[in-house]
């Protein structure tokens, strides 16, 4: 704590009342007369041309949308926003420079018409994640800076001199305010989101005079928002403002008793499918021996020590050398759909694998699996949980 205190201390008081002790008085007209030549000839030769390379490629890439209606899933918002900031961070530095390059000149004219279509674009995308999954504080935030740089932009037509000076203003504005108070994006995020959790319950009859009322009947889309909303909130430790759940609420503990259903769920993102469970029950390991893995696609190639035996771990295949034994991950893929299609919801024993091999048994008790599907092929990305080893005899 003290390394935080001393930051705060020299740049949230000290470095700013050094900072102001520089400004000049009110009134005081000041001139910048030169620049540094090397901020200059970046800004000239290479800031900018990237910008309009990327501005190139950025609306070339919507034209491609719009004509194929193919609205990409959760990365229009970060194709636009850090562009946007570096664009208009460089738009706002050049204003008082004199340039007298003619590329530099129509950036200065036309970039804030330019960056009208990514910043619809932009809106619209966070108003589609917004429909679907609530507002949450990346996307509460995005959409503060999509306010500032609609005000950037308006600015640009409106004010003519001094435009640093009100665009910084409105940005300290959005600032305090998505900060402190009712608007601030853990009082809006929290409010959003309790509104859907309230709304699904109600459609779902399980809300009766703030008490819930358990259904362990509801559509498994329903069952998988409550509880991604329930751990959101959770995440953003707010679940002791919900006035119907129980002091001491935690999701992958209570979700069963308190609603009627597990915590046991699979669930779609974008093209990735996602099976896990929150906590492990009770596990037979007498007699054997057990190791955790956590195997990702891009891992190198490892070994794992399972008692007498040497797991050879290399992406997708685990391999048992010595009793020439070999698993590929992904043949687990189509087992794991059909029993989700059959049940709606994955238990441990569903995620559990046995596989006998001369004197021994092994089993694979999976915590979470991570499938991604990509032109109609799927693959294991990532995979954790137990290895365990028997002799059967």
């Amino acid at each position: 704590m003290i390394y935080l205190d001393t930051m705060i201390i020299s740049f949230g008081i000290f470095g700013v009342i050094y900072y102001l002790s520089t400004v000049e008085q009110i009134n005081v007209q000041v001139e910048i007369s030169r620049y540094p030549k090397a901020v200059k000839v970046l800004l000239a030769y290479i800031v900018i041309p990237l910008i309009y390379a990327y501005t190139i490629i950025l609306y070339a890439y919507f034209v491609r949308i719009l004509v194929t209606f193919d609205w990409p899933k959760g990365i229009v918002a970060s194709l636009v926003l850090w562009y946007g900031i570096f664009a208009f961070i460089t738009f706002i530095a050049i204003e008082s420079i004199k340039f007298d390059k003619k590329w530099i000149q129509l950036f200065k004219k036309w970039f804030s018409v330019v960056f009208i279509l990514p910043l619809i674009m932009m809106i619209n995308s966070l108003l589609i994640r917004v429909n679907y999954y609530g507002i949450t504080l990346p996307r509460y935030y995005v959409l503060i800076i999509s306010i500032w740089f609609s005000f950037i932009i308006i600015s640009s037509f409106i004010v003519k001199k001094q435009k640093a000076v009100y665009i910084a203003l409105i940005g300290v504005i959005l600032l305090l305010s998505s900060s402190f108070g009712p608007l601030s994006g853990l009082e809006v995020t929290y409010r959003n989101q309790e509104s859907r959790l309230i709304s699904i319950m109600n459609s779902n009859q399980m809300l009766k005079d703030h008490s819930i009322i358990k259904n362990s009947n509801i559509s498994q889309e329903d069952k998988e928002t409550i509880i991604s909303i329930l751990e959101y909130i959770e995440s953003i430790d707010m679940t002791n403002r919900i006035e119907f759940l129980p002091v001491g609420f935690v999701a992958y503990k209570d979700l069963e008793d308190i609603f009627g259903f597990p915590n046991y769920i699979s669930y779609k993102i974008r093209d990735d499918y996602v099976y896990r469970i929150e906590e492990f029950e009770s596990i037979d390991v007498e007699d054997g021996s057990v190791v955790f893995f956590d195997i990702n696609r891009f891992d190198e190639a490892y070994a794992e020590s399972l008692g007498q035996l040497t797991l050879e771990i290399d992406y997708p295949m685990v391999k048992i050398a010595s009793l020439d034994y070999e698993l590929d991950l992904n043949s687990l893929i189509d087992k794991l759909k059909v029993l989700n299609e059959e049940k709606g919801s994955l238990n441990q024993s569903d995620l559990t694998f046995l596989y006998s091999m001369n004197e021994f048994e092994l089993s694979i008790v999976i915590r979470s699996i991570e499938i991604n599907e990509s032109d109609n092929q799927c693959i294991v990305s990532n995979i954790q949980g137990l290895f365990i080893i028997k002799e059967t005899n």
